[in-house]
């Protein structure tokens, strides 16, 4: 999840499991250390700052607890339409950034990349509604299927249309532990090994823990590129030092969607880099496309 506006200045969240209780996942303790790189005073946003890796915490639990659960159920992972796997987690944690961000800012629109369509579809709604209850924070009522279902809408394609001006909107992220389904069906019935589905966000997050140097994604006429695959990278790889821009050298515009905000337009395609490396490999590219 992002958020997203003029500023420039992010959190770190750790996030350490306990793994000395024998106790269901749902019932284990969290040590969570968090912190803003910044004094309050001097940030703009510091308040929704706060809020997000607020809530960017009860995410990840909501997170390990389905994740718990997806090996020794079925019913939680589906496909979707792009053949991409989705779990309850997907839908939980959308739902729950939304009913909590939304409680919080209720003028601040989320993107986001679920909608309810998959989750009334598969008769998910029951296990969504109890991930999302077992993590939020709004303990005066609990939450009823027709909530969490609206607040996975609030961040669909046709819930809000933005104008041409910059605007502040909350980015959410795939929670990417979705199963790879091929292994999931290849081992059924045999001791698991499971395969963790990270899409471009692995790639971003090798170069930020410099196990690589160098991300190159071509833009091809027929893919569409979508915000929320590069965002959070995009923030990694910048933090750690690295470099992120199109072919080109310019920097990724993740406003160019104007009505949306999901769509991304690099041309050429998006560069990855270290940051030492970065100019060198424009030079290439530019070389090679001209010749």
């Amino acid at each position: 999840m992002g958020f997203f506006t003029s500023a420039s200045h992010f959190s770190t969240v750790r996030f350490t499991p306990s793994l000395s209780s024998p106790a269901p996942l749902r019932r284990r303790f969290y040590t969570v250390r968090s912190s803003l790189p910044f004094p309050g005073h001097k940030a703009k946003y510091h308040g929704e700052l706060e809020a997000a890796v607020e809530v960017v915490e009860r995410a990840c639990r909501l997170c390990l607890d389905v994740k718990s659960s997806l090996f020794s159920s079925d019913g939680r992972i589906i496909e979707k339409n792009d053949q991409t796997p989705v779990t309850v987690a997907d839908f939980g944690v959308q739902a729950l950034v939304s009913l909590e961000l939304g409680n919080l800012f209720p003028s601040i629109p989320l993107v986001a990349e679920e909608d309810s369509a998959s989750v009334r579809s598969n008769n998910l709604a029951d296990l969504v509604v109890n991930a999302v209850t077992g993590n939020s924070s709004v303990t005066h009522r609990s939450c009823k299927e027709a909530d969490v279902l609206r607040a996975i809408d609030r961040g669909g394609k046709d819930a809000f249309t933005f104008g041409s001006k910059p605007a502040t909107y909350w980015l959410g992220v795939r929670t990417h532990i979705s199963l790879s389904i091929k292994l999931l069906k290849e081992r059924v019935g045999k001791a698991l090994t499971f395969m963790f589905v990270v899409s471009s966000l692995c790639k971003y997050l090798m170069v930020a823990s410099g196990r690589a140097s160098v991300f190159i994604l071509r833009a091809k006429v027929q893919t569409t590129i979508k915000a929320w695959d590069h965002a959070v990278g995009m923030i990694c790889v910048h933090e750690a030092g690295g470099k992120v821009t199109d072919w080109k050298g310019s920097h990724i515009d993740l406003t160019a969607d104007e009505s949306g905000r999901r769509i991304i337009y690099p041309s050429g395609g998006v560069l990855v880099t270290n940051g030492n490396l970065h100019n060198r490999i424009i030079e290439l590219i530019s070389c090679a496309t001209t010749v």
